[in-house]
């Protein structure tokens, strides 16, 4: 005979039991309440390899006293915040081969004690760091073999507790591609430099991808213009919302540049990264050719405006001259009298030395003449 279901309080009679087994059952719904008057004795609680779809706080009442809790071979597929409050004093919790994919924060809060954590063979891909109090003075262990995990900021908690002695985390990395293969302690052997707080500013190149990531699950992003994303695959013009908390900005422009914004589902900022733009090195090496080639050009502009200058300034001086000159080019100009030794000579003094050769020549009336006349010239 199975049992299918765990109805509220069918345990209420039993408060001596030390520990429960319904494993191999077809268990598929725990009633809120069903585990109640168990308080006192039960330390092991063990419901492997049934089809349990669902698991939440209400469901464990009555387990303050529960140091084992196996339910390894189900269908559980999430995990909400608060689910396990109510075991306080548990140690070992065994949630492997599920189908877990979302995990919320909080979901181990208050479960001070625990010391083993299985979670491998499952869907997981991004675990908030479990709210353990005073995990530095025991040993706690987490192992997430089998599971898809994102090797990103949202498991750079594990690099901390690594730090701790008597910590570890098993599981392998899927992705990112550079981390795929990578165990957890090499992948986060040292903080991831771009998960510091101090580092959140991105420098991307123009027509390159960029990726935002979130520290949490199921986020939702605030772009540049206050446009919100919040619906896995929801794109955008320049952006593509992955998976609810990556957000890829592609074929990035300098209109991309500014402030992004990681929020949670009740709106509280959970990470702002400032995306930087610039120019790649092939736009920028056409560019600075293209600047060359516009100084060139306005050099040359230079000296034909200055070459043009010179030929309007020479004809315009060519045309003044001929108005200052209006003999033409190659006669000689027309003197009154004749050049002699490169001289302009006065026709009366030609007269003059005509007369004085006469006188030479012996006729002195001539000369007294003449030279009377030579005298009044002169005067």
């Amino acid at each position: 005979m199975f049992v299918a279901v765990l109805e509220k309080s069918v345990f209420m009679h039993l408060n001596r039991l030390e520990g429960i087994n319904a494993d191999n059952n077809n268990i598929n719904l725990l009633k809120d309440g069903c585990f109640e008057g168990l308080d006192t004795e039960l330390h092991n609680l063990s419901l492997a390899n049934n089809s349990i779809w669902g698991v939440s706080r209400d469901k464990f009442i009555g387990l303050s006293m529960l140091q084992k809790l196996v339910l390894s071979m189900n269908n559980i597929a999430q995990l909400g915040p608060q689910t396990f409050e109510l075991m306080p004093e548990l140690r070992i919790l065994n949630l492997a081969s599920n189908a877990i994919v979302r995990i919320e924060q909080g979901a181990f809060l208050n479960l001070n004690k625990l010391e083993m954590l299985y979670l491998d063979g499952n869907q997981i891909q991004v675990l908030p760091e479990p709210q353990i109090k005073g995990i530095e003075f025991r040993e706690v262990t987490v192992i997430l073999h089998s599971n898809p995990l994102q090797c990103d900021c949202r498991l750079d908690w594990i690099s901390t507790w690594l730090d701790i002695e008597g910590i570890h985390c098993t599981g392998t990395c899927q992705s990112p591609e550079k981390s795929k293969g990578h165990t957890l302690v090499t992948a986060y052997e040292d903080p991831l430099p771009q998960c510091r707080d101090n580092n959140s500013e991105i420098h991307v190149a123009t027509g390159s991808m960029a990726t935002l990531t979130c520290p949490i699950a199921y986020a939702s992003w605030v772009v540049p213009g206050n446009v919100t994303l919040h619906k896995t695959g929801q794109s955008d013009d320049h952006y593509f919302l992955t998976n609810r908390d990556s957000l890829v900005v592609w074929n990035t422009q300098l209109q991309q540049e500014g402030v992004y914004e990681c929020m949670t589902e009740d709106g509280d900022q959970l990470m702002v990264y400032n995306l930087s733009v610039h120019m790649s090195a092939a736009r920028t090496a056409i560019m600075t050719v293209f600047g060359i080639l516009v100084i060139i050009a306005a050099v040359f502009a230079v000296i034909a405006v200055r070459c043009c200058f010179r030929r309007c300034y020479r004809s315009q001086r060519l045309e003044y001259d001929n108005l200052e000159d209006p003999q033409p080019r190659g006669e000689e100009p027309q003197h009154i009298g004749n050049i002699q030794g490169g001289s302009v000579a006065n026709p009366r003094e030609n007269n003059l030395e005509n007369e004085s050769e006469e006188i030479a020549d012996g006729n002195p009336n001539s000369y007294h003449i003449k030279l009377d006349e030579q005298t009044n010239y002169k005067n």
